[in-house]
């Protein structure tokens, strides 16, 4: 049996090359004389190179310490753009992708890894994008405030709800094995833990058939 850690390298290996095609495919895209489609296929592959970026990790080597970067609110807007058109293209037919909407506070700042962030928010999200889909939602929206030392990332949308059984393992799982029939994806778990390791956390501010909304809650400078 091929020892675990080779099997791992192979199939970062070939998620790299999978992400190497997608974006060259969208770089071919940005040439298309729709300055619509070139506008959307330079996002696109920017969104890649970041996912590709997070993926980018030898096996054989320590794990690198963070880049801790400075983010204005430009920078935030940018990043939250990148997940946006990962997860709802810009389409004419937007046939199974929500309508998604980014709001960022004026004056918004924050300290920390970049990297971790965007794999929190995009975890997040694709989970709101997962519970709407086979549902009548059809919106996220993700807002960004800042006050008292810490900076609010609120993640909602208009779907169906999480089922009550669920909402009670939510946490717990992070630290012990579910419970059975807690059938909770590991987006959130992975979500959870990395807010945790930047002076975090993650809340579940509302649950209902109108929607759900979490909370990402980080201090606006390293701790």
């Amino acid at each position: 049996m091929e020892h675990p850690t080779l099997t791992l390298r192979s199939a970062a290996h070939d998620i790299r090359g999978y992400l190497a095609s997608a974006s060259l495919a969208a770089e071919g895209l940005g040439e298309h004389v729709d300055e619509k489609v070139a506008l959307h296929a330079e996002r696109i592959s920017k969104a890649i190179d970041q996912i590709a970026y997070i993926c980018d990790t030898d096996l054989n080597e320590t794990e690198k310490p963070e880049t801790i970067t400075r983010l204005n609110r430009g920078d935030i807007e940018g990043m939250l753009e990148d997940i946006t058109h990962l997860i709802g293209p810009v389409y004419e037919d937007r046939a199974g992708h929500p309508k998604m909407d980014v709001l960022v506070s004026s004056g918004t700042r924050l300290v920390c890894s970049k990297t971790r962030l965007f794999r929190i928010i995009y975890n997040l999200t694709v989970n709101a994008a997962h519970a709407i889909r086979a549902s009548t939602g059809s919106q996220i929206t993700i807002r960004v405030s800042q006050g008292c030392g810490n900076v609010c990332f609120s993640i909602s949308d208009d779907g169906p709800g999480l089922p009550e059984h669920i909402i009670g393992h939510l946490y717990p799982r992070i630290d012990r094995p579910p419970a059975m029939g807690a059938n909770i994806g590991f987006g959130l778990m992975t979500a959870v833990s990395l807010a945790r390791e930047m002076g975090g956390r993650i809340r579940l501010l509302r649950s209902s058939p109108n929607g759900t909304e979490f909370c990402l809650m980080l201090p606006d400078r390293p701790i």
